[in-house]
């Protein structure tokens, strides 16, 4: 059936200059829905998070969190221990061992953040953040 057009080459073509659509009284999803896409043709589908993703080139996303205080030794070489998960899509953070597992191969993007304070006349606060990329071939980091 064809709106606007006379030749139309879906079961429903719209044709307009502009926004052809309005839909109103939708309602908020669920993770399972699938999310609407539109390609150059104007020919609406849907994708799964997952296509979105694999599309993208988004590998998986993981937060932990450490809510209290760590000492180091003198001179640094310590290890960061994290008590607290808020999220781990691919379930690749193991919070026993601290070890960071991909899996899959691909260039990955983390992001490190800590507040430090060094302890001494005085306390000297620092925040460092620092964002690398590592190219993962097979294995843990």
């Amino acid at each position: 059936m064809g709106v606007g057009t006379t030749t139309p080459t879906n079961k429903l073509h719209i044709s307009t200059i502009t926004n052809p659509l309005r839909i109103e009284g939708l309602q908020s999803g669920d993770v399972t829905d699938r999310i609407v896409s539109v390609d150059a043709a104007g020919v609406m589908r849907t994708l799964t998070v997952d296509q979105i993703k694999n599309q993208l080139g988004i590998l998986g996303a993981f937060r932990v969190t450490q809510s209290g205080s760590q000492t180091f030794p003198n001179g640094g070489g310590g290890v960061a221990v994290y008590n607290a998960e808020a999220f781990d899509e691919n379930n690749e953070f193991n919070l026993v061992t601290d070890i960071f597992t991909a899996s899959s191969t691909g260039v990955w993007q983390m992001e490190f953040s800590e507040t430090l304070a060094a302890i001494g006349g005085s306390v000297d606060l620092h925040y460092i953040s620092k964002k690398v990329q590592i190219t993962v071939l097979a294995g843990r980091i």
